[in-house]
């Protein structure tokens, strides 16, 4: 008799046998996390430099201020292991500003997040920005800070919301 011929049977019953395994074995289902993993998120991450072009009034001076530079973006986005989304953009831009009498160094700095972690829990969205404004004198010098943060629940609805705006001169 060809071994093969007895192999082969005996094979197929051993790869039955070990498929009916007891049913304690055969019950048991894939454990899905009930927690967010920061190691287990993917992120694509994308980069762009992208001209800037603003307009500001300066508050110390009332100078209109004509900004032009660049603008570097960087976004992320990515899905941790419980299917949440995360997103970023982080912008960082630098430019010259010019009034009718006078030149400024201008730079941005502005962060976006929005955490959707688990949709059934609602989601949360973070932006700030910060921009610096050097002008040839210390009276001329200013920044404003945006922070604005809402907390979305579950049916969709708003539940907390910041939106705060503060200016200061630094020369006076």
């Amino acid at each position: 008799m060809k071994p093969n011929v007895v192999a082969y049977p005996i094979a197929a019953l051993l790869l039955m046998s070990a498929c009916n395994v007891s049913d304690s074995t055969a019950a048991k289902q894939m454990v899905l996390p009930t927690s967010i993993n920061g190691a287990a998120i993917n992120y694509m991450t994308n980069e762009r430099d992208v001209p800037w072009a603003s307009s500001e009034t300066n508050p110390c001076n009332g100078d209109q201020v004509d900004i032009s530079g660049a603008s570097h973006w960087i976004i992320q986005t990515g899905f941790d292991n419980n299917g949440g989304y995360h997103y970023s953009a982080n912008v960082i831009a630098k430019g010259l500003g010019q009034s009718l009498t006078k030149q400024y160094k201008i730079s941005e700095h502005f962060k976006y997040v929005e955490q959707t972690p688990d949709l059934t829990d609602g989601f949360v969205i973070r932006q700030r920005g910060v921009l610096k404004v050097d002008g040839p004198g210390t009276a001329d010098d200013y920044y404003t800070v945006v922070v604005f943060k809402t907390t979305v629940n579950a049916n969709g609805v708003p539940t907390v919301f910041v939106d705060k705006t503060e200016t200061n001169c630094t020369g006076l």
